[in-house]
């Protein structure tokens, strides 16, 4: 029978790691492992007999000398080379000179060098790439209360004739073949299937629709335009309508383009820039950005579904003309459902010189009367003299006093024509007066109140995001700590199956990984991961 000395190793030692397993270190070997521990050593024994695995250790020094002590490492040195790592679980007092330590392997530190992690269901971790919109899964976060901040305002309100000359057009829709219009439209419904589009400066909107009138032009329907609807025109106050002058480059509509500067590593709240550490902030719901109206329109786009950051503002011509904001490129493709549209410019009223106007529909008319008035006086005269010469005063006079009172009949009507004052059109009816409330466009940036943040950066400094996804498990991407949670872990290695099962425990319940046994604990070390 063989007879061993004894000779087991046993030291106790004071450690920030604790039995319930929710913070540990790693080292990058057994020898480096040793070495911490080591330098942790608060009593130190030897030549004690064979130390049994979770057991109890009867130690010579009385409980009250012990306190401090809340860890053991032990060597069976006449059976191996193996340390084994323990909690101190509790310990007992025998008597002054002795005490009952009662330990638990630390089954983490004891055989993690054994253990080969294989692929396994991750639910949470610290991830290696922290890229902006890469990961956007879920997270289990309350409700977090945000502020908006404004990137871009298009703004359009009229109600006095300033506001208007400065901030619009004026839009006739009108048919006929007179003068040169700024391009050719087609209409639908009630109105006519093809006519002519023409604007003006605001300041000029009577002297448009005179000038028209006097074209021989029928209007069918009148509206203001915004100037930020209506691109590429060169307009100066001399101009009474726009594109009359062939020298000029005239269109309607085309596209506006607004590019969205986003910053994903700060937010401001007032004179204070916040850093953001976790860059899953930049994802919805902490981040996003709205489209909307000065009403009740509005539209959401995530940030990790936004490819690029152009906006456009469009605008469509009609008896309704509209603006639309859209976002063309989301979800990866190209699409224009992400959009929001205002069509309620009002009609412009105007007035017409009722004379004018049927001088204007009636001018062939009127100029073969005139010219035939002409040669029918001087008709006349001749013919007087003739019937004089003959003594035939009276001859013919009835005819001619027949003319005479039609035609001072057509003059009487012209005489009313020129005294009927101006007919308005599209005038405000009861109560209401021509003008137009604010209405426009909105680009927000939300995000969280700063100090939902702050909460947010914390939550995910200490359990990393949601992966949900099955990989080999990794807890040691960061510089400082890692977080590491998953479900049913996969392990293999030479290790006792109670121990192996409480190893997989420990992942499975979520454990943090602390790399640096002089931060331990400290979440205000940087963590960001290494480029």
């Amino acid at each position: 029978m063989a007879v061993f000395t004894p000779n087991t190793a046993v030291y106790l030692l004071n450690t920030p790691l604790e039995k319930d397993q929710k913070n540990q270190l790693d080292f990058a070997s057994t020898t480096a492992q040793h070495t911490y521990f080591s330098n942790c050593i608060k009593k130190t024994y030897s030549s004690f007999t064979y130390q049994r695995k979770d057991n109890v250790i009867r130690v010579p020094d009385c409980i009250e000398d012990l306190w401090n002590c809340n860890y053991v490492m032990y060597q069976n040195t006449n059976f191996g080379s193996k340390w084994f790592y323990c909690f101190i679980e509790r310990m007992e007092y025998v008597n002054p000179n002795c005490t009952n330590v009662y330990i638990k392997t630390d089954v983490f530190q004891t055989w993690i060098f054994s253990a080969t992690l294989l692929a396994s269901f991750v639910a949470r971790e610290h991830v290696a790439d922290d890229t902006p919109f890469l990961h956007t899964l879920a997270e289990p976060t309350p409700k977090i209360e945000m502020v908006a901040k404004t990137a871009k305002t298009w703004s359009w309100q009229a109600q006095t004739p300033a506001q208007f000359n400065n901030d619009y057009y004026v839009a006739a829709y009108a048919t006929g073949t007179g003068i040169s219009p700024v391009s050719s439209v087609e209409f639908t419904g009630n109105v006519p299937t093809s006519g002519y589009l023409f604007i003006a400066l605001s300041q000029h909107t009577q002297l448009l629709f005179d000038t028209l009138v006097q074209q021989n032009y029928t209007i069918d329907f009148t509206t203001v335009i915004p100037k930020d609807a209506v691109n590429a025109i060169q307009t100066n106050v001399s101009n009474i309508f726009v594109g009359m002058d062939k020298s000029e480059s005239s269109s309607w509509g085309g596209d506006t383009q607004y590019t969205l500067t986003r910053d994903l590593n700060t937010v401001t709240y007032g004179n204070e820039t916040y850093t953001i550490r976790n860059k899953k902030i930049n994802c919805y719901p902490y981040r996003y950005v709205e489209m909307n109206d000065f009403n009740s329109q509005s539209v959401t786009l995530k940030p990790e579904d936004m490819n690029g950051s152009t906006f456009y503002l469009h605008s469509e011509s009609g008896s309704n003309p509209s603006l639309t904001l859209y976002y063309p490129s989301y979800e990866g493709q190209v699409n224009f459902n992400e959009s929001i549209s205002i069509n309620c410019f009002p009609a412009v009223p105007y007035s017409v010189d009722f004379y004018s106007q049927y001088l204007a529909l009636n001018k062939n008319s009127y100029e073969f009367e005139r010219l035939s008035n002409n040669y029918r006086s001087a008709f006349a005269v001749v013919d007087f003299g003739e019937q004089m010469s003959k003594g035939k005063v009276f001859e013919g006079t009835a005819s001619l006093t027949d003319d005479y009172m039609r035609r001072l009949g057509r003059n009487a009507m012209y005489s009313d024509m020129k005294n009927r004052p101006p007919m308005t059109h599209n005038a405000p009816t009861g109560n209401a007066r021509f003008g137009m409330n604010a209405i426009g466009f909105h680009i927000n940036e939300w995000y969280p109140k700063k100090e939902y943040i702050k909460v947010l950066d914390e939550f995910f400094d200490f359990y990393g995001y949601n992966v949900s996804t099955v990989k080999v498990p990794q807890y040691n991407s960061r510089p400082s700590w890692n977080y590491i949670e998953t479900k049913e872990i996969n392990i293999t290695g030479d290790i006792p199956q109670d121990d192996m099962q409480e190893l997989k425990n420990i992942f499975n319940h979520g454990v943090t990984v602390w790399h640096n046994s002089s931060h331990f604990g400290d979440y205000s070390q940087a963590n960001a991961p290494t480029p």
